[in-house]
C-alpha cells in the first residue's frame, strides 16, 4: 500500500498551487513558469503522485490555457520522478528559448515607428514590445486597462520601469485610437486550429480592428496549441474565444504566421501528435 506523504513539503506545495490558482494579475505563461519552477524542487520519487496530483488541479483550474492542458497531459503519464524532472526542464528550455526567437522576429518585422495598442498583461507581449524598443522603432504603447482584474495596470508600470512610452487607457477608449494605433499585439492563453482564447474583451477589439483595417498580432509559442478544445468557457469566466481573422498573424517561434499558415502549422502539430500517439 503506498503511504501518501504528509508533511510541511507538501502542504507548501498545495499553498503554492493555490497561490497560482488565485493569481487573476498575471498571464499564462508566468503563472505556468511558477509551477514548473516549483515542481522542478521536488525530485524525490515519492512525491510524484503529489505532482501530478497538483499538475491535474492546475488543469481543471486553467481549462482555457493550453500550457497547462499539455503539462498535465504529459504529466500523467510519466512514471518516474527521473523523467518528469527531465521533461520539466525540457519544457522549462524551450519556453525561454521560444521568446528569444519570437522577439527577434518582431524586431525585424518592424523597421520604422510604430504605435501599438494591447490589453490585459503577458508577459510574452511585455518581452516583445521590450525588444521593439531596444530596437528603436516603437514610438509608443497604449494599453488597455481590462477590468475587472485591471491586469492592465501592472503592465503599464513594467513597461514605464523599462523605461518605455507606455499609457493606461479606459477599455472603450481604444475607439478614439483608430488614427495613432497601427497594430494591435496581444498574448493568447491558448491556440487552438480556428480559434485562439484570451482575456475578455479581445473579441470585440479584433473586431474594432478588422473595421478599421489595423493588423493583429498574436503574441504565443506553439507549446499551448490544443488541436481539439472541448470545454465550454462560462459566462462569468475571464476568457473568450476569438475566431481567426483575415488581419491577423501569429507571433510564434516559427516566424509571422498568416491565417493560412496557422491552420497548416497547427494541423501539422495534432498530426505529428497523433502519429506519436500509435
Amino acid at each position: 500500500m503506498v503511504q501518501i506523504p504528509f508533511n510541511g513539503l507538501i502542504l507548501k506545495m498545495k499553498n503554492l498551487i493555490d497561490q497560482i490558482i488565485s493569481d487573476n494579475k498575471h498571464g499564462s505563461t508566468v503563472l505556468f513558469k511558477q509551477a514548473v519552477q516549483y515542481f522542478l524542487t521536488i525530485d524525490e520519487e515519492r512525491f510524484l503522485l503529489d505532482i501530478k496530483r497538483e499538475s491535474k488541479k492546475l488543469a481543471d483550474h486553467f481549462y482555457a490555457m493550453g500550457l497547462f492542458q499539455k503539462l498535465n497531459a504529459e504529466l500523467q503519464k510519466i512514471q518516474s520522478a527521473k523523467k518528469l524532472k527531465s521533461y520539466l526542464w525540457q519544457i522549462q528550455t524551450h519556453l525561454y528559448k521560444n521568446q528569444d526567437m519570437i522577439n527577434a522576429i518582431a524586431v525585424k518585422a518592424i523597421y520604422t515607428s510604430c504605435t501599438l495598442l494591447t490589453i490585459s498583461h503577458s508577459s510574452l507581449v511585455r518581452e516583445t514590445v521590450t525588444a521593439i524598443n531596444k530596437s528603436g522603432t516603437l514610438q509608443k504603447i497604449f494599453c488597455l486597462r481590462s477590468a475587472p482584474a485591471n491586469e492592465g495596470e501592472i503592465l503599464v508600470k513594467e513597461l514605464l520601469d523599462r523605461g518605455l512610452n507606455a499609457f493606461l487607457i479606459e477599455d472603450e477608449e481604444h475607439h478614439g485610437l483608430i488614427d495613432e494605433t497601427e497594430l494591435l499585439i496581444m498574448g493568447c492563453d491558448l491556440l487552438s486550429t480556428t480559434f485562439f482564447i484570451n482575456k475578455k474583451g479581445s473579441k470585440n477589439l479584433v473586431e474594432w480592428t478588422e473595421k478599421n483595417n489595423i493588423p493583429v498580432w498574436i503574441v504565443g509559442d506553439l507549446l499551448r496549441f490544443i488541436p481539439v478544445f472541448q470545454a465550454r468557457i462560462s459566462k462569468d469566466s475571464l476568457f473568450e474565444q476569438i475566431p481567426y481573422s483575415d488581419n491577423m498573424k501569429i507571433l510564434c517561434e516559427k516566424g509571422l504566421i498568416t491565417q493560412q499558415e496557422i491552420l497548416d502549422e497547427l494541423m501539422a502539430i495534432k498530426a505529428r501528435d497523433e502519429k506519436g500517439k500509435n
